[in-house]
């Protein structure tokens, strides 16, 4: 069947069994979703990255974060929120040039941190003291030569560096290969990572 519109109609995620070695290969990679951190609204209390002035008391840094972690700041007159904390983490440069945010109950739960403290999510290459790897799902991916034709469907998926947490399939490309990735869950040991 011929390409119509730009689109091959022979590869379809659904039906592709990816048998051919010459035309069609797989692999495995880890597709990071894209978290949306919460927007944190200036707090007038943080003048700098030193202290938090909370009931007349200069509370540093570490010493808010232990307190949050352990849900034990009650004394101060105001909330501190993870957005109290993030700000002066921010400002203290604690994330080493990388983003210091708070998120949702459940992005904070998929990271095991507590829902006050901000999290310091890095590039996958970072090996900061402070980092935490980026959170990942494992993708099982086939890859289809392809010279600038899509896909069938592809323009209704997701491409895999801009993903929710919830994705199922979505599409890459890998040098002249055009790749549909679908979410595995367990251990994938009989084909090799991809190489990008």
């Amino acid at each position: 069947m011929e390409a119509e519109k730009g689109i091959d109609f022979r590869i379809s995620p659904n039906t592709s069994n990816c048998s051919s070695k010459s035309s069609c290969f797989r692999c495995k990679t880890e597709i990071i979703p894209h978290l949306e951190p919460m927007h944190c609204p200036n707090d007038t209390r943080v003048k700098n990255s030193s202290c938090l002035l909370c009931d007349g008391k200069c509370l540093e840094l570490p010493e808010l974060i232990e307190m949050k972690q352990n849900d034990k700041i009650s004394h101060c007159r105001q909330d501190v929120t993870c957005c109290t904390i993030s700000i002066m983490g921010i400002l203290n440069n604690s994330c080493e040039g990388e983003s210091y945010n708070c998120y949702s109950k459940d992005t904070h739960d998929l990271y095991k941190r507590p829902e006050g403290v901000p999290i310091c999510v890095c590039s996958a290459s970072n090996i900061a003291g402070n980092c935490t790897k980026p959170f990942s799902h494992q993708g099982e991916c086939k890859c289809f030569k392809s010279s600038g034709i899509k896909l069938v469907d592809q323009d209704q998926m997701d491409e895999c560096d801009n993903v929710s947490k919830d994705w199922k399939m979505c599409h890459t490309y890998m040098q002249e290969y055009n790749c549909l990735c679908e979410r595995r869950t367990g251990i994938i040991d009989d084909i090799q990572p991809c190489q990008s």
